[in-house]
C-alpha cells in the first residue's frame, strides 16, 4: 500500500477548523499522535473553536484513532473493547476487562506489550485524558461508505457518546482486528483475530455506523467544487 498523508488541516472560516484524516499511520499510533497534536495545536493557535473531522475514505490503520477521539473529551473514558476468540468462547463481562489508556509514548507501548505478552489480549481501551479543548461541544465528523476500520471505531465512539455529530453516509462495516500471513507464491492470507465492540456492546462489523445527519454526495456538484456534506457540516456548526 502507498501510505497517504496521515493528517492535513486548515481553517475554513475564522472559527471553524478542518482535520482531514485518510489514514492512521504507525504500528501503534505514536507517530500519528505527534502529527495530530501538531495539527490541533496549530488550529487552536489560529482561533479554532469549532471543528470538522473528515474521515471520508479513511483506510483505517493503527491505534492512532484513539488519540483522535481523545480530543473529543476532557477525561479518560472507555472507547471500546476487543475480545479474542478464546475469551469469547470462555465467556466474559466487559466491565471486568483490563482498562488501558491509549499510550502516549513508545515507552508506554512497550509496557503494554510486556503486560499483555503473558495474558489474554482482550481489553477496554480508554481515551488519554487530554483536558478541555476550545471546540468541545462543537464538533462534526464526516463519514461515508468508504470510511473503514479504525475510522469506523472513531465514528462509533463519537455517535455513542454524542461528542460529535456524524454527517454523511453509512460507513463500510469492517472493524475486525486482523493479521496477515505470507503463504507463498505471492499470496497473503488476511485473517481476523479479534472482535471490536463499543462499551455498550455495539458490534459494527458488517453493519457500519449510521450518520446522525444523512447527506448524499452529488458527483456532478462535487466536480464543480460544491461539497454538500462539508456544507452541511458547516450548517450544523452554525
Amino acid at each position: 500500500m502507498i501510505e497517504p498523508k496521515s493528517v492535513s488541516h486548515r481553517m475554513l472560516t475564522q472559527h471553524v477548523g478542518l482535520l482531514r484524516i485518510p489514514f492512521f499511520s504507525g504500528l501503534f499510533g505514536i507517530r500519528f499522535s505527534s502529527l495530530l497534536k501538531a495539527a490541533v495545536d496549530d488550529l487552536k493557535a489560529k482561533g479554532c473553536d469549532r471543528l470538522i473531522i473528515d474521515l471520508r475514505g479513511c483506510l483505517g490503520g493503527s491505534l492512532g484513532f484513539a488519540s483522535l477521539v481523545s480530543y473529543l473529551c476532557a477525561d479518560r473514558i472507555p472507547i471500546g473493547y476487543d475480545v479474542t476468540r478464546k475469551r469469547l468462547q470462555r465467556g466474559y463481562r466487559s466491565i471486568e476487562l483490563p482498562r488501558v489508556p491509549m499510550p502516549e509514548t513508545k515507552g508506554g507501548v512497550l509496557l503494554c506489550l510486556a503486560r499483555f505478552a503473558v495474558q489474554d489480549k482482550s481489553l477496554m481501551l480508554l481515551t488519554q485524558g487530554l483536558g478541555p479543548q476550545p471546540f468541545h461541544g462543537h464538533v462534526v465528523m464526516l463519514v461515508n461508505e468508504f470510511t473503514n476500520s479504525a475510522g469506523e471505531m472513531a465514528a462509533q465512539f463519537a455517535k455513542d457518546t454524542k461528542l460529535a455529530t456524524l454527517v454523511g453516509e453509512k460507513t463500510m462495516g469492517n472493524v475486525l482486528g486482523s493479521t496477515t500471513f505470507n503463504v507463498g507464491n505471492g499470496y497473503i492470507l488476511y485473517m481476523p483475530i479479534v472482535g471490536w465492540y463499543s462499551p455498550n456492546g455495539t458490534y459494527t462489523e458488517g453493519s457500519g455506523v449510521q450518520p446522525d445527519v444523512l447527506v448524499d454526495i452529488d458527483p456532478e456538484a462535487l466536480a464543480r467544487g460544491s461539497d454538500a456534506q462539508l456544507n452541511r457540516a458547516l450548517d450544523v456548526l452554525q
